[in-house]
């Protein structure tokens, strides 16, 4: 997994209060600034864990999403997001922790597992970096990897349109799956598993990213 975390992740939520009172103010935000739709909100279950793999066009988009699903979530968010001190204030109180790209640290997938083993929703964007093609392409194996330790169900968003002023912006949730886990306990075995999970998480998020597309280009 090519990421580190860079900051010591608190246990559990900084303050309940603090998370639903930041959620709803943005979310009162974004709905007088954009034109929001949201579709299959209803596909993520409501205990258990949840992985969220959505595809990455804004740095908004974690914003977004947090404020638009319909549980609490936690996310695994660039650190170049928190070098501007009032975003990064409201990633962390929305529950977000930095994790540095382009490195290995098991410490990253400790933390993760932590919130997807304590029933709780990790929200991830496996393709790494911003795209602006309009497509999922490569992703990372991050998200394969925690899909076959965890054995938890992962939803895949797609969002789309544009974040300018009263703008479409349309964020779609797919099916929820389940991917196989290891078949063996080596090494070898392990990786398989994750390279295989990350390609059929990677195909259902271009399902996902089509159908967002598809609707909000018959909106």
């Amino acid at each position: 997994m090519r990421c580190a975390v860079i900051a010591k992740r608190r246990k559990g939520p900084n303050s309940p209060v603090m998370y639903y009172l930041a959620r709803f103010t943005v979310r009162l935000l974004m709905l007088v600034l954009f034109r929001i739709q949201v579709v299959g909100s209803g596909n993520v279950p409501k205990t258990g864990a949840v992985i969220i793999c959505s595809n990455h066009f804004s740095n908004w988009d974690p914003v977004f999403i947090g404020c638009f699903l319909p549980r609490a979530v936690s996310f695994m968010a660039k650190d170049e997001l928190f070098r501007f001190p009032p975003l990064g204030a409201l990633m962390r109180s929305l529950h977000a922790f930095p994790v540095r790209r382009g490195a290995g640290d098991r410490g990253a997938i400790r933390a993760a597992l932590e919130v997807l083993s304590a029933g709780n929703v990790l929200v991830m964007f496996p393709e790494g970096h911003r795209r602006q093609s309009g497509r999922v392409e490569s992703l990372e194996r991050g998200a394969g990897l925690l899909a076959t330790r965890s054995n938890a169900l992962v939803v895949p968003v797609g969002v789309c349109g544009s974040y300018r002023a009263f703008g479409l912006v349309r964020l779609t949730f797919g099916q929820p799956f389940t991917v196989g886990g290891s078949k063996g306990d080596g090494k070898e075995a392990q990786k398989g598993s994750a390279v295989l999970a990350t390609e059929e998480i990677a195909a259902r998020m271009r399902t996902a990213l089509e159908d967002c597309q598809h609707g909000a280009a018959n909106r």
